[in-house]
């Protein structure tokens, strides 16, 4: 369900989901070969290993439990959509097609997601002095070792 008609797409199918699924419908066949008539039949995708309905919240809720059990940092469900941009935007996706994954319709929303890593700021810095040629416009030469000598002294 989307929170309106405007935020609904079509999106690729990954790999590695389609074969989870596949593994997925599988499993709940021979569970209900296993199972008979205690098997609840329904078109679900995700269910109980006897296939009734899982609670709305029970991917929140366990997702909260793995948090709480786990040695990292908490965070909430929702905090992976802020993860997500950021691994797309470091691995040098464009802001455009990240919104577009993401579902926002405004940039502005998808820039509050997306955190550049520190690497990937040196990354741009190192580009865009590259980009910019100042070494060999003012003829500049690596003096780190005289520098660091100046400083010592």
């Amino acid at each position: 369900m989307t929170k309106s008609s405007d935020s609904y797409r079509t999106m690729p199918l990954m790999k590695s989901i389609r074969k989870y699924l596949q593994q997925l419908y599988i499993d709940q066949k021979n569970q209900k070969m296993t199972l008979k008539e205690r098997y609840t039949e329904n078109d679900l995708v995700c269910k109980k290993e006897d296939g009734t309905p899982l609670r709305p919240d029970y991917l929140t809720g366990g997702f909260a439990t793995i948090m709480k059990n786990s040695k990292l940092p908490y965070i909430r469900f929702h905090d992976l959509r802020h993860s997500a941009a950021s691994i797309m935007i470091n691995a040098g996706h464009d802001l455009l097609d990240i919104s577009y994954w993401l579902g926002h319709n405004d940039l502005n929303t998808t820039k509050r997601y997306a955190h550049l890593e520190y690497w990937s700021k040196e990354e741009l810095a190192e580009f865009m002095d590259k980009q910019l040629g100042l070494d060999t416009l003012y003829e500049l030469k690596d003096i780190e070792e005289e520098f660091s000598d100046q400083l010592d002294g």
